[in-house]
């Protein structure tokens, strides 16, 4: 009893608490587990002395990646008696690191045991209900992690550091202001063994290089560097908020809303918006340069332009800046390919609903006696109505798919003579990148265009006064257009 209650009162166990009250990352009296990453190393073995003491509930994880020989074996064994010793329950996870690799083009050994472990943290997550995932970043990594996005180039994001939780709290770092003096101080109150990764003293490795190499030059410089570095992150961390804070209120939703050119030229630090806006499209600082150079030049009212990211593109376009992110650029070129039959006329069940992957639409049928049909300027651009009865007569074999053939030509309902299908697009500010993945509904039989989806409604089948029967075809879009709302009034039938 007298060695808990002194390890109680060592000041690791006390900056823990202090680290999870401030930043609020755990439940005090929570029932739901503690996911704790557990590789044996001084600090993971700390951070679960500290958090059984603190009293929550613990789940040790750890991951043997097979990547050192018989010390990967000797670092599970360790935790395995660990746990014994505290009454912790262990989560093993045994990985063919290099056999991922081998099957995972691109894919880096270091690349590979991140995602293998973060994966296997994830499922265990679930399935305990857990309260978050404990990781063993301390001041030090902190530390290191700033100089290494400094050497890189890194603005406020990248200068401040590791946070205490990321993912909305899903993963915590209860140590991440303990410098690692107090973890080593503890363990040897506690008698408390640990074992050492070998490669640790591997200085081609980057953040060996810079613990043993950078770090204590700066340290001759300031004695005190790891305290003032940790002093400048919180400022940091200060700004950040500042900065995200008027962004949000400032900026679009997100990159696939647009961004409107000429309000950007009147900002004050136009770089950075676009950094934040178009983040989840992963462009270099030089592209974004490149696009605000661009900006500031006069330009054509229809010109365009593509930027390209790691994930995704920018198009400048009719005044705007709009992202798209390379997984919907993927879910659109897959849309093209798909082409949805839509059953026979005479078998159209009463609120009938298909899937395709540009969206939804529901078929219904009415009897004019009973529902009138209701007057076509009221009716949204992804509503279709069609006289039932001429459909049963004539018989076409209805199909949704992307409009990729910009050849196509419709009569439009209330328009003299036929339009192109791509004057249509162009004239409606349908992205380039969007246009061939524009929904259509056609006849196969005759190749005839009968709806391009949200923009005009053919002539073909319409109703009439004598109409008996009439149906509807609603859509419901997978993707919102980012100009919807912004439609020329000629480009949408009346």
């Amino acid at each position: 009893m007298s060695q808990r209650r002194t390890l109680l009162n060592h000041a690791l166990v006390h900056q823990m608490r202090r680290t999870i009250e401030q930043y609020d990352l755990l439940e005090r009296d929570s029932e739901r587990v503690v996911i704790i990453a557990l590789s044996g190393g001084a600090d993971s073995t700390a951070l679960l002395w500290g958090l059984s003491l603190l009293g929550y509930r613990c789940v040790a994880a750890h991951c043997n990646f097979h990547l050192r020989d018989d010390e990967s074996d000797r670092d599970e064994a360790f935790v395995t008696e660990l746990c014994a010793q505290l009454g912790v329950p262990l989560e093993r996870a045994s990985f063919d690191t290099y056999g991922y690799v081998a099957t995972h083009q691109g894919v880096s050994v270091e690349m590979a045991a991140r995602e293998l472990r973060y994966h296997f943290f994830d499922e265990l997550y679930e399935r305990y209900d857990a309260q978050c995932i404990a990781l063993g970043h301390h001041l030090e990594d902190n530390v290191e992690q700033l100089m290494i996005n400094l050497s890189q180039g890194a603005g406020v994001r990248g200068l401040r550091g590791m946070l205490p939780m990321r993912e909305e709290g899903k993963y915590i770092r209860p140590l991440i202001d303990t410098p690692p003096r107090l973890i080593y101080d503890f363990l040897q109150t506690a008698e408390q063994p640990f074992v050492t990764d070998s490669t640790n003293a591997d200085t081609t490795i980057r953040r060996n290089f810079v613990r043993h190499t950078l770090r204590p030059l700066f340290d001759q410089l300031n004695p005190s560097f790891d305290q003032a570095v940790a002093s400048t992150i919180h400022i940091l961390r200060d700004l950040e908020q500042l900065q995200d804070y008027y962004i949000r209120s400032t900026l679009p939703a997100d990159a696939s809303q647009p961004l409107e050119i000429a309000w950007l030229r009147q900002q004050i630090a136009p770089l950075a918006l676009l950094y934040s806006h178009f983040a989840s499209i992963d462009c270099d600082r030089l592209v974004l340069q490149q696009l605000l150079m661009d900006c500031a030049k006069p330009e054509r009212a229809d010109s365009y332009a593509r930027y390209e990211g790691r994930d995704g593109i920018i198009e400048r376009y009719r005044g705007h800046l709009i992202g798209t992110t390379s997984e919907t650029l993927a879910h659109l070129e897959q849309a093209t390919s798909v082409c949805l039959e839509l059953p026979a006329i005479a078998s159209w069940p009463a609120g009938a609903v298909l899937d395709h992957p540009l969206g939804s639409i529901k078929i219904a049928v009415h009897d004019s006696s009973e529902t009138p049909p209701p007057a076509i300027r009221t009716l949204t651009p992804y509503s279709y109505l069609a006289d039932y009865d001429q459909l049963l007569l004539r018989a076409p074999q209805l199909q949704l798919r992307a409009s990729t053939d910009g050849e196509q030509w419709i009569a439009p309902l209330g328009l003299k003579g036929r339009k192109q299908l791509a004057k249509l697009l162009r004239d409606a500010k349908i992205l380039p990148s969007r246009r061939a993945s524009t929904a259509q509904l056609i006849d196969s039989h005759t190749g005839t265009t009968l709806w391009l989806v949200g923009l005009c409604r053919s002539a073909d089948y319409q109703l009439t006064p004598q109409t008996r029967r009439w149906a509807e075809i609603t859509f419901s879009q997978t993707l919102i257009d980012p100009f919807e709302g912004c439609r020329e009034p000629f480009t949408i039938a009346r």
